[in-house]
């Protein structure tokens, strides 16, 4: 198989990613944007992207590249599931892309706070439109119809610029693979609080975020220093396996 713009690995990479059938993905749905992104920056049409990859018609490749509009600061938290309580779905991030990348800060809170579902999020973009109300109103007003809430708190940290500019560490990070940067921060955020109890991380290429119990978010919150400690922790442990 070939495609403008894409070597051979990136292309079964990202065959073995799509469709509903697969269990393991080995990229991300951002990291499927890209590529895709990729090959059409290439010269590849989107007619050409989606036979090369199987879909029904180019209206998927929209879709995915859809993600792209994302802040850059949230892409990592996009995963292939339902929103969960450590990131947001790919349906549900296709919505959130079309909101303004202001709101979107904001919205990935009460995505993953309130495990808001694909059909919420459309309701708070329209009520959002069509009314002068404030977000949090908005998000305020579809949270409050469900019969049931189940609450989950998210911090939201930026690895310092310091540590990001020694020894190469943004390039390394941009090399992984997201499920390697979870990996990694969810070892960090261990070794920084032991006692923490259950709770799920995601590393992107410049932030990253934590998502437990109210108990989780209040520990975490609470230090200070959070983020320049993650950081440090983060240059030692990629300096000590490079």
């Amino acid at each position: 198989m070939r495609l403008l713009g894409l070597d051979s690995s990136e292309i079964d990479q990202t065959f073995l990613s799509v469709g509903s059938h697969r269990k393991q993905r080995p990229l991300t749905p951002v990291e499927v944007a890209w590529n895709i992104h990729k090959a059409e920056k290439a010269g590849a049409s989107k007619t050409e992207i989606a036979k090369a990859f199987g879909f029904n018609d180019a209206t998927m490749v929209s879709r995915f590249l859809q993600l792209l509009k994302l802040s850059e600061e949230i892409q990592y938290l996009v995963e292939w599931r339902e929103s969960t309580s450590s990131s947001i779905g790919f349906s549900v991030a296709v919505e959130l892309a079309k909101m303004p990348q202001s709101n979107h800060p904001k919205m990935i809170s009460a995505i993953i706070e309130n495990h808001l579902t694909k059909k919420e999020v459309v309701s708070m973009r329209q009520l959002r439109e069509r009314s002068n109300r404030s977000l949090s109103d908005c998000i305020k007003d579809v949270v409050q119809r469900r019969v049931r809430t189940q609450v989950r708190h998210v911090v939201l940290g930026k690895l310092t610029e310091e540590e990001l500019n020694r020894n190469s560490i943004s390039k390394n990070l941009k090399r992984m693979r997201q499920s390697e940067r979870d990996q990694l921060i969810k070892k960090i955020v261990k070794d920084l609080y032991p006692n923490l109890g259950e709770f799920s991380a995601k590393l992107g290429e410049k932030n990253f975020a934590v998502i437990g119990s109210k108990h989780v978010g209040a520990v975490v919150a609470s230090d200070l220093e959070f983020e320049e400690r993650v950081s440090r922790l983060l240059t030692m442990k990629i300096t000590d396996n490079g």
